[in-house]
């Protein structure tokens, strides 16, 4: 992941966005950005970045040059595709460690309780 693109300009970042994506460079919009080196952003900014590093240099040159032909398009849809299923795994997978960290967390109180009770059943 890696900035690109910072606007505070709703008609440019859409631009933008469209031109890398229908070109095949795969983008978002990060969640948080509040020092890219490069760029000024500020509190009203939308910054854009790629998802691949080794797209870099052919989104920079597309932004300035509309007609820059992508040396290796990626299929945005495809790669879409992937992405969700990743973060599908990641959630089942911490889901998992979830339960099982709640399934700990019952048996050591549960061990707790028979602990006590045995102490104070054994204590009378």
């Amino acid at each position: 992941m890696r900035p690109i693109f910072a606007t505070e300009d709703d008609n440019e970042y859409t631009i933008a966005w469209d031109r890398l994506i229908e070109s095949g460079i795969p983008v978002f919009e990060p969640s948080k950005f509040s020092n890219v080196p490069g760029f000024k952003i500020g509190p009203h900014h939308r910054v854009l970045a790629i998802w691949l590093d080794h797209q870099y240099e052919d989104a920079m040159q597309l932004l300035r040059d509309p007609s820059h032909i992508v040396a290796n398009p990626v299929d945005v849809d495809e790669f879409a595709q992937i992405q969700d299923q990743v973060d599908d795994s990641i959630e089942e997978q911490t889901d998992q460690a979830t339960e099982k960290t709640l399934n700990w967390v019952f048996a050591f109180i549960a061990a707790a309780l028979i602990g006590a009770v045995a102490y104070i059943a054994f204590r009378q």
